[in-house]
């Protein structure tokens, strides 16, 4: 038994106003039908017996990913499985055949290697979007390889992208080769990765690591959009139009965001929301401008 399998195997004042219909989903695991729990716990008592099955995407479950952008292909695992159950003592699982697989829960974590870059220099290119680390596209330049890391049958998209960020900081915090974390179009430098995770320490949620703020302009002003929120099963917003800075209607995306995943509210369209005394923004879902599908316009700023 490996030193993996060993350790894995041990069991262990709001000033925001706030109107309108708006439907709380909580930070909590969603109850999934009873025939999925039944399915969930039949494959947690076979996952207990050999954390090295990787169980099957449970229907209306969510799949997260991320990709560790690396300098060289050397691994440094040997602190990983010490990391991991420092940032979460309750996983379970390992390295088998060379795949790090743990469990946490009804939710699975796999950790691929990958000895080649992105195919047609996808992370470059998105470089370019990801104003918070500007000179992103000649830091990852010539990077060797990568590990896919994805998280699997994700219930609560909170819940998800908490374990999700404790794998991969477990793992960049030992990998000094490590660039770069992305999940197009946001990439995060290991640095600023590993700051924004130890939130989770403190109870607060490094929301800049889950969703994306993305600003362009035009001749009738800025617009802003996010990628992400829907993983928290809302829509995406987006902006459009406005005579404010880049650096405001950034801080407002990211605020409305924020406000909605830390309390677990879904917008339905038609709230009046305030982050400043005098402040009225209203909230209109319609269909997307800059991305496809319906989102939810803030509107008023």
């Amino acid at each position: 038994m490996s030193f993996f399998s060993k350790w894995f195997k041990k069991d262990k004042t709001d000033q925001t106003e706030t109107s309108g219909e708006t439907r709380g989903t909580g930070s909590h695991r969603a109850d999934a039908p009873t025939g999925n729990r039944r399915i969930a716990q039949s494959e947690e008592e076979e996952i207990r017996k050999d954390w090295t099955r990787v169980p099957e995407q449970r229907p209306g479950t969510k799949r997260l990913v991320r990709h560790i952008l690396l300098r060289s292909p050397e691994l440094g695992l040997q602190q990983f499985a010490q990391s991991l159950r420092e940032r979460e003592a309750e996983v379970r699982g390992g390295i088998h055949e060379g795949r790090i697989i743990v469990h946490y829960r009804e939710m699975t974590v796999t950790a691929d290697f990958v000895p080649n870059p992105l195919p047609n220099r996808e992370a470059e290119q998105n470089c370019k979007y990801n104003t918070m680390w500007p000179n992103s596209e000649a830091e990852i330049e010539g990077y060797a390889a990568h590990m896919r890391v994805t998280a699997i049958n994700v219930e609560d998209g909170t819940e998800g992208h908490k374990f999700l960020t404790k794998v991969v900081a477990a793992l960049i915090g030992n990998m000094p080769n490590a660039l770069a974390v992305y999940s197009a179009p946001m990439i995060v430098s290991r640095s600023a990765y590993l700051a924004s995770a130890d939130m989770l320490k403190d109870g607060l949620l490094p929301i800049n690591l889950w969703v994306f703020v993305g600003l362009y302009g035009g001749k009738q002003g800025g617009s802003s959009y996010t990628h992400g929120m829907q993983d928290f099963g809302g829509d995406e917003l987006e902006l459009l139009n406005t005579q404010r800075s880049a650096a405001e209607t950034f801080e407002l995306m990211f605020s409305v965001a924020a406000y909605s995943i830390e309390r677990g509210i879904r917008f339905q369209g038609g709230e009046n929301i305030a982050f400043k005394e005098g402040q009225s923004l209203t909230l209109n879902r319609s269909a997307g401008a800059a991305l496809e599908g319906m989102t939810m316009k803030i509107e008023g700023f």
